[in-house]
C-alpha cells in the first residue's frame, strides 16, 4: 500500500512536471524511498523463504538441506541492505567506489578467517552426498577406530566417543 501511494505520488510529480528545479531533491528522496522498500520486500521474501524451505529440502537419497539457522538468515539481510545503501548513494550520485573496496576487504578477512570452517562444512558435504559409509560401520582413522552413531552436523550424544587402538 506504502508503494502504491509513492508510485502514484512519484508519477505525478514527474509526468506532470510540477517540481520546480530548486527542490529536484524530492524525486531523489522518493527514489530513494522505494529502493528501501524494494530492499524491504526482498529481504522479508528472503528470510521467509529460507525458514520456509531450509529444512524441507531433505530428500532421500540425498540428505542436504539450506540450514535453517539465524546466522544465514542475518548474513542474508545484511547483504540485501548494504546493497539498498550502495544503490541509494549512487542514486545520491555519492562515489561508491571505497565502501565496495572496502566490502571487498571486509570479506577477504571473513573468507581467510573462515578458511577452516568452510573446508569442515565442504568436507562434511561430500560425506552427506557421497555416503562412503554408513551408521553403524566400524571406521579407522590414523590410530582411531570408532563405530559411526550418526552423520550430520553438531556434537555427538553422549556415550558416542571413538575409542583408540
Amino acid at each position: 500500500m506504502v508503494a502504491i501511494i509513492f508510485l502514484s505520488v512519484y508519477y505525478a510529480l514527474t509526468s506532470f512536471d510540477i517540481v520546480p528545479e530548486s527542490m529536484s531533491w524530492i524525486i531523489l528522496v522518493i527514489n530513494a524511498v522505494f529502493i528501501v522498500i524494494g530492499a524491504w520486500i526482498v529481504s522479508v521474501f528472503a528470510c521467509k523463504f529460507i525458514h520456509t524451505y531450509g529444512t524441507g529440502l531433505q530428500k532421500e537419497p540425498i540428505q542436504v538441506s539450506i540450514p535453517d539457522h539465524p546466522a544465514l538468515v542475518t548474513v542474508v539481510r545484511y547483504v540485501i541492505w548494504f546493497v539498498a545503501f550502495l544503490w541509494i548513494l549512487a542514486e545520491l550520485e555519492i562515489d561508491i567506489t571505497p565502501f565496495l573496496a572496502g566490502a571487498g576487504i571486509g570479506a577477504l578477512a571473513i573468507a581467510l578467517a573462515a578458511k577452516e570452517i568452510l573446508s569442515n562444512f565442504l568436507g562434511g558435504l561430500i560425506i552427506a552426498i557421497d555416503k562412503p559409509f554408513r551408521i553403524d560401520d566400524r571406521v579407522k582413522i590414523d590410530t582411531f577406530s570408532g563405530d559411526v552413531m550418526s552423520i550430520g552436523p553438531g556434537v555427538p550424544e553422549s556415550g558416542q566417543r571413538t575409542t583408540r587402538s
